[in-house]
């Protein structure tokens, strides 16, 4: 059995670099040079027909996600049979804190600080509000740093908050206790997921059991958790973001209300229960 949460290589890894696209995989050393670009298809290339092996050899394939399980299809074979299983998220524990009060206008981000979780489109999306449509918002982007790059990532996101004149509207929280991220979330009013084609996405969850209005980027497994206009929103661009905020902002307590019980029931679905059972379902068959 093999449970996939992220494909070593995926066809949208191969498109990227085919079509000459800059990305976290695909720097501009290689967007620039085609024979670097070349060289990059090739190994890409070679190396998906060697996983595409290993998944025709498995048993029984798992993907964390609809996203997910159609790039294994791609790479392994229409024939191959790949089964959705969504990974445990810790639902019950964030719903034990979850408080009453909210702090109107105040926003979360709930990601480790790693380029691919793109915060510059958060602090791009809290100039529009402040500097040019004059909302009163505040953002806390609160995650984890692994090493050296990702504080230094933290510290050029705060210069860019200082450059984009947003300082004054924004927190950095680094390494934080868990207990003081649960805090964090039981307070705020909306939360934003801004990485383009996350796998799956179990922060997104965490915000959605905590209460918080979810916006959420229009892509992969993502799709898979938030119900557009039901459970929270889908946005893109950073005036997609900051148009969403406006509207959850100026919504009726009523409303507001309604959304953040549909979030929390929706994610119920991706509780650790819900995980053992369907887990087990494939798993018993293989003993």
């Amino acid at each position: 059995l093999s449970y996939i949460h992220y494909p070593t290589i995926s066809s949208e890894m191969l498109r990227t670099v085919s079509e000459g696209r800059k990305g976290v995989n695909n720097s501009t050393l290689v967007t620039s040079s085609r024979t670097a670009t070349r060289m990059k298809i090739f190994y890409y290339r070679l190396f998906a027909k060697i996983y595409s092996l290993a998944g025709r050899l498995t048993d029984v394939v798992l993907a964390n996600s609809s996203w997910t399980g159609q790039h294994l299809r791609e790479i392994f074979g229409s024939r191959r049979a790949v089964h959705v299983v969504y990974p445990p998220c810790k639902v019950a524990l964030i719903e034990a804190g979850v408080a009453e009060h909210r702090n109107e206008g105040q926003i979360i981000s709930l990601a480790q600080f790693r380029p691919e979780k793109n915060h510059e489109k958060q602090l791009e999306m809290m100039s529009i509000l402040v500097n040019e449509r004059n909302c009163s918002v505040r953002l806390k982007l609160i995650g984890g740093a692994r090493n050296h790059a990702d504080e230094d990532r933290a510290a050029m996101l705060q210069q860019l908050s200082a450059r984009l004149k947003v300082e004054d509207n924004c927190e950095f929280h680094v390494n934080v206790p868990y207990q003081d991220v649960r805090r964090h979330l039981a307070q705020t009013d909306i939360a934003v997921h801004t990485m383009s084609h996350e796998h799956f996405g179990i922060s997104v969850v965490e915000m959605m059991a905590s209460g918080a209005i979810i916006i959420g980027h229009d892509s992969g497994g993502v799709r898979d958790i938030i119900e557009h206009g039901t459970s929270g929103f889908l946005a893109e661009s950073s005036s997609d973001y900051a148009t969403i905020v406006e509207r959850v902002i100026a919504m009726r307590a009523e409303e507001k209300a309604r959304i953040r019980e549909r979030a929390r029931k929706r994610a119920l679905m991706f509780s650790d229960e819900v995980f053992d059972a369907a887990f087990v379902k494939h798993l018993i068959p293989l003993l």
